[in-house]
């Protein structure tokens, strides 16, 4: 028994284990599938990107050619050859003439080995010298590069300026590989070259260079060149997602460009990684893998840079990765457990904000409507306390007629009135609506219920308000927040047009496919199309600092929204037009 217990325990333990073989072999298979498809998109994205850089250098070379060749830069008179016969000055340390002129040491500066130039020699160092203000710019565009600079047979003008002694030129400077390989006989088709990596003579550490040849009639004048240093291609490999691996950039000749291992990148010298049978084949892999011992090698090329990106994929890593998933798959689950509920958390903060914001708008209209609504309480009480003192001057002298009487009662009871629909409007405007359900109202009364409140201020403000047939309709809403959308509006308005020569406000309504559009249009010049999509952005402002929250609109937008609409500004006109669109029941 105990022999059958022990045998089936094996016969149910290798099942097991084929099971798990199997399980692990589909797995396995599925996954590097997936891992594979993934590292060979991120790998030809990042090439992607190396030929959009390698595109904006080759624009600029090619803008510097063109510059450089242009007979016109060639006509300053500022550059006549007894200008250089005088500035040009020999520095006996360094055994090179340089040019002294301070008009030239802002945009670089110039090294020369013949003696005093001829006529010829000095136009070439003319159109060089016209090409400081296009250096300057260059490396503008391109802050991380060290240098950019243009090479003669026998100078050098260089941006930024560099003192002779750090550098010069010199027969090393033409013997150098960006030169070289742009001689007629060398790079023939004259298109962009990129070096093998050096290090910079001037200190700058380990670099690559880009240049390009330079003819003028079709006869060879020198090279227009820009440095990388390796350290910025090294800081975007970095911020790359392949962390799991080495991953480095070679040229065509096998040479090491940067990797994300920093031992790699530590040395001074070139390194040559891969073998001359190495590169072919990788040349001839279409499917882009070389498999190795423990590991796979994804790679994918650069033609424009003459590079080739590769990932080294360690293997056992990634089968312990598979063993462990269902550890991983709990930690998986926890943490979306984790994340909804802060999502849940957020969600409600948000909403509890964005009503707190809405609350906030509605106060800021509040106050600054306060002075204007104050005024008008303020006009019918002046006429009850007058009336009110007639009728009282009246009784006490016994001349008190019941005509008198009436008419006075009547106007103290309208004003009365008046002062109760202010305060009842201005009441239910500050109630916090977001804690109501929402309710059908006539679009009228809430439009009235606007003016009530922006009343003074449309008087005060020397603008002539006008506003459309009203449409008879209901709409399901909180009707103080569209009071408080439409009063944000109007508030813009009269904000916008208060220093212009015409000064008008006008409210249209069109009714279209069951929804009710509300046009708030003035006579302010627009909204500049630069800043067009910035306006609904919460906190931000058109107005001078201190006089806007720059959360109205912002607010407004969302309050529509919040009713199944809208709030959008109207472009391609010639005023200023916001339209806020509602639904109707």
């Amino acid at each position: 028994m105990k022999k059958l217990m022990l045998l089936k325990f094996k016969h149910l333990l290798l099942v097991s284990i084929f099971i798990w073989l199997v399980i692990f072999t589909f797995e396995f298979n599925s996954l590097y599938k997936h891992t594979a498809n993934i590292i060979n998109r991120s790998l030809l994205s990042r090439a992607k990107e190396f030929e959009i850089e390698n595109e904006r250098f080759s624009d600029l070379l090619q803008y510097a050619n063109a510059f450089f060749v242009s007979d016109t830069i060639i006509q300053n008179e500022n550059y006549s050859s007894n200008y250089f016969k005088t500035h040009f000055k020999y520095n006996s340390n360094e055994k090179v003439f340089e040019l002294a002129s301070p008009i030239l040491n802002p945009i670089g500066s110039l090294t020369y080995t013949g003696k005093i130039p001829v006529e010829s020699k000095i136009q070439e160092i003319k159109r060089s010298l016209a090409l400081g203000p296009i250096f300057k710019k260059a490396l503008e565009l391109f802050p991380k590069s060290p240098w950019v600079y243009y090479t003669s047979s026998d100078f050098i003008y260089i941006y930024p300026a560099v003192n002779p002694h750090e550098f010069k030129f010199s027969n090393e400077t033409i013997a150098s590989e960006f030169y070289q390989k742009n001689l007629p006989t060398v790079n023939t088709t004259r298109e962009t070259i990129w070096t093998n990596p050096y290090y910079d003579l001037a200190g700058k550490g380990m670099m690559i260079t880009t240049s390009m040849p330079v003819y003028i009639k079709n006869k060879f004048q020198g090279t227009l060149s820009i440095d990388v240093v390796l350290s910025e291609i090294n800081k975007k490999i970095n911020m790359s997602s392949f962390t799991d691996g080495k991953l480095f950039i070679i040229n065509n000749e096998g040479n090491l460009i940067t990797s994300n291992n920093d031992l790699l990148n530590m040395s001074n010298k070139v390194q040559h990684l891969f073998s001359s049978q190495q590169l072919r084949e990788l040349n001839n892999d279409d499917d882009h893998i070389i498999n190795r011992f423990n590991s796979i090698v994804f790679f994918t090329s650069v033609p424009s840079f003459n590079f080739y990106i590769l990932y080294e994929f360690k293997l056992l890593p990634f089968v312990a990765g598979i063993i462990l998933k269902q550890i991983f798959s709990l930690i998986f689950i926890i943490t979306i457990i984790f994340f909804f509920t802060y999502w849940w958390i957020t969600k409600k903060l948000q909403t509890q904000t964005e009503a707190d914001n809405i609350y906030k708008n509605k106060l800021i209209s509040m106050a600054e409507l306060s002075g204007g609504i104050a005024h008008e309480i303020n006009n019918p009480l002046t006429v009850i306390l007058g009336r009110t003192r007639q009728l009282k001057r009246k009784n006490d002298k016994n001349e008190l007629s019941p005509t008198d009487l009436n008419e006075n009662l009547n106007l103290i009871i309208n004003s009365s009135e008046r002062i109760s629909k202010i305060i009842t409007t201005l009441k239910n405007f500050s109630r916090n609506d977001n804690t109501d359900l929402k309710e059908r109202f006539l679009l009228e009364e809430i439009i009235h219920d606007t003016l009530l409140l922006c009343e003074h201020r449309i008087k005060n403000n020397d603008a002539k308000l006008t506003i459309d047939k009203i449409p008879q309709i209901k709409i399901n809403c909180h009707p103080h927040q569209i009071v408080q959308v439409v009063i944000n509006l109007i508030n813009n308005s009269f904000d916008a047009i208060v220093n212009l020569e015409e000064r008008w406000v006008n409210i249209s309504f069109q009714v279209e496919n069951k929804k009710i559009k509300i046009f708030v249009n003035d006579s302010g010049r627009g909204v500049k199309k630069d800043i067009q999509d910035k306006i609904f952005e919460p906190f931000y402002s058109t107005k001078p600092h201190g006089q806007g929250s720059g959360i109205g609109l912002s607010i407004s937008k969302r309050i529509a929204q919040y009713h199944n609409g809208d709030l959008i500004l109207i472009k391609n006109v010639n005023n200023t037009s916001f339209c806020l669109i509602l639904p109707i029941d």
